[in-house]
C-alpha cells in the first residue's frame, strides 16, 4: 500500500487495474451490484440525508469508512450468530422519520424487496455457511491498518456522521439490495 500512497507505478497500476475489472464486471451483469453492496449504501444514506454534515468527504470516503463499521458488525454477527427473530420491515412512518421527503422514492425502490421472496428457514439453512464467509472478511482493525496508512477516514464519526443507532437500521432501504446487512435489519438482528 506505501506504493499507492507515494504513487509510485505499482500502486497506482494495483489500483487501476482493480477499479477497471470492477468496472468490467458491473458491464457485464448489467448493474453495479458487484462492486457495491452496503458500504456503498451507508455512504448514498449518508450523502441522501447528511450531506450539509459531510460536504468535505469524497464518495469513497465515506464508502472506507462505512467498510470498517460493517467488518465490525458482521463480525461480530459472524461470532455469534443468533437465530432469526421475527421479520422487522420499516413501516411507511418510520421511514418517513428517517427519509423526510424521500420517502415515496425510497418506498418506490424498495417496491419489490428481493428479501421478502425469500423464506425465513431458507434464510436459516445457510446463515451457518454465511457466518464462515464473514469471518475471512478483513476485520475492523485491518480495515482501520490500511486505510490510516493511506491518510483515509476510518470511521464514520471521522467523516462527521453523528452517532445514531438508526443509521444501520435504515440504511438498508436506500437501495433494494438483497445485503447482509438488509437481512439482519429485516430480521430484527442488528445490535
Amino acid at each position: 500500500m506505501d506504493s499507492l500512497k507515494l504513487r509510485e507505478p505499482e500502486g497506482i497500476r494495483a489500483l487501476t487495474e482493480g477499479l477497471l475489472l470492477s468496472g468490467i464486471t458491473m458491464q457485464m451483469m448489467g448493474n453495479s451490484r458487484p462492486a457495491s453492496g452496503s458500504e456503498h449504501h451507508v455512504s448514498h444514506f449518508i450523502e441522501m440525508l447528511y450531506e450539509d454534515e459531510t460536504p468535505k468527504f469524497l464518495h469513497g470516503e465515506k464508502v472506507g469508512a462505512a467498510t470498517v463499521a460493517l467488518s465490525e458488525l458482521y463480525h461480530g454477527y459472524a461470532a455469534a450468530p443468533a437465530p432469526l427473530g421475527a421479520r422487522s420491515i420499516p413501516t411507511r412512518e418510520e421511514l418517513e422519520s428517517v427519509y423526510g421527503k424521500l420517502t415515496e422514492g425510497i418506498e418506490a425502490e424498495n417496491s419489490e424487496n428481493i428479501s421478502l421472496k425469500i423464506e425465513a428457514r431458507q434464510y436459516e439453512e445457510v446463515l451457518p455457511q454465511i457466518a464462515e464467509i464473514l469471518k475471512k472478511i478483513p476485520t475492523a482493525q485491518e480495515l482501520e491498518a490500511l486505510l490510516t496508512s493511506l491518510g483515509c477516514p476510518t470511521g464514520l464519526a471521522e467523516i462527521g456522521m453523528p452517532s445514531e443507532n438508526r443509521l444501520m437500521r435504515f440504511v438498508p432501504y436506500a437501495r433494494a439490495r438483497l445485503t447482509m446487512l438488509r437481512i439482519l435489519a429485516d430480521f430484527n438482528l442488528l445490535p
